[in-house]
């Protein structure tokens, strides 16, 4: 994937990073960018966003997690959906919800803050993708286990 971006794409950076470096990298990247690129799932592409908002930057879009919904309401299914975007200068606005968590409420009121694309999970889904992750590997080809088990596993557990 990564050589099919860089031939198109050849004033491009690619970066890759381990999970726990991509705050740190995204926004160095930011720091010179005309535009912002991720290729992640969901939880990534929050992430990124949050980055080339704050920043003022485009964000180019890649799904490469478990389920990519917001890649793909965005009509961005595999490498050749987002250069043909680019090199076309084509876009969406989308809208960016601001959100505040009263469970890590501190003494100043102040919880954790964040933002979401176009999905936010309640009630049972962030349990089931909760369940899912913990799981660990399978003999599934992208070795993570299917997501089918787990929702009859995680619904109940969810909806306590």
């Amino acid at each position: 994937m990564y050589e099919a971006l860089r031939e198109a794409l050849p004033l491009a950076e690619v970066i890759t990073c381990e999970r726990d470096a991509m705050a740190t990298e995204l926004e160095k990247a930011a720091a010179g960018a005309r535009a912002l690129g991720v290729c992640g799932g969901d939880g990534c592409v929050n992430a990124a966003a949050g980055v080339a908002l704050r920043h003022g930057l485009p964000l180019a879009v890649l799904p490469g997690g478990d389920v990519n919904h917001f890649a793909y309401d965005i009509g961005v299914a595999e490498p050749r959906d987002l250069i043909r975007a680019v090199e076309e200068g084509g876009a969406v606005a989308v809208d960016v919800g601001r959100f505040t968590s009263p469970d890590d409420a501190g003494a100043t009121g102040g919880g954790a803050e964040g933002i979401f694309l176009n999905t936010f999970g309640i009630a049972a889904h962030p349990e089931l993708v909760r369940h899912r992750v913990h799981a660990g590997p399978s003999a599934s080809v992208t070795g993570r286990p299917p997501s089918w088990p787990l929702s009859g596993y995680g619904g109940p557990r969810g909806s306590r």
